[in-house]
């Protein structure tokens, strides 16, 4: 075998690997699976809707960065989906069919810390572009969602929480007032 059909056989082995690397990737999501990433508070977040099953958000977004399945214990975490290059965390209900009951998006830090304690700087560069129809977005101030939203809020008597029950939107505050977390509910 000559240099020049050595090195085209390995070419095409290179290839046929890289190819076969392609197929055994999972499907990452991306924000053009998400459709408009509007945060409307009490129904979704872009398309990931209140109610919907653990398959169609799998579907829809494909592997999460990281799950985990509460089967019925109350002493442990929510049954969750965790798409960390979309800023967004996804909390279903614990029955044998589990659906979507709270949609978080968040930033996300590399750092532990104590509510009432974290600064906006603690965080990671936010990648995702959701944002309610009034512009409130991860890093918005806490002064641009009372604005918009109003003063009809409840809080923990800090400046850690911003309640919404009645439209279906929680914020989580940092310490200089900046949004790190948006979390849509059920309206109550």
């Amino acid at each position: 075998m000559g240099f020049a059909s050595y090195v085209l056989h390995h070419v095409a082995r290179v290839r046929m690997a890289l190819v076969l690397c392609a197929m055994l990737i999972p499907q990452v999501a991306s924000a053009q699976s998400l459709g408009d990433q509007v945060i409307v508070p009490g129904e979704r977040v872009g398309s990931i809707r209140l109610g919907m099953t653990w398959d169609d958000v799998i579907s829809l977004l494909g592997q999460p960065t990281s799950s985990f399945t509460n089967m019925g214990d109350p002493a442990k975490v929510d049954t969750y989906l965790q798409y960390d290059s979309l800023n967004l965390h996804i909390i279903f209900s614990n029955t044998a069919a589990p659906v979507v009951t709270y949609i978080q998006v968040q930033a996300w830090t590399q750092e532990s810390f104590t509510f009432g304690t974290v600064v906006w700087s603690n965080f990671d560069p936010v990648s995702s572009n959701f944002h309610t129809a009034d512009g409130i977005v991860l890093g918005s101030s806490s002064f641009d969602v009372l604005k918009k939203l109003g003063s009809g809020f409840t809080s923990n008597g800090g400046p850690v929480f911003m309640q919404y029950p009645g439209l279906g939107v929680f914020f989580n505050v940092t310490v200089d007032h900046r949004v790190w977390k948006i979390q849509v509910q059920d309206r109550q």
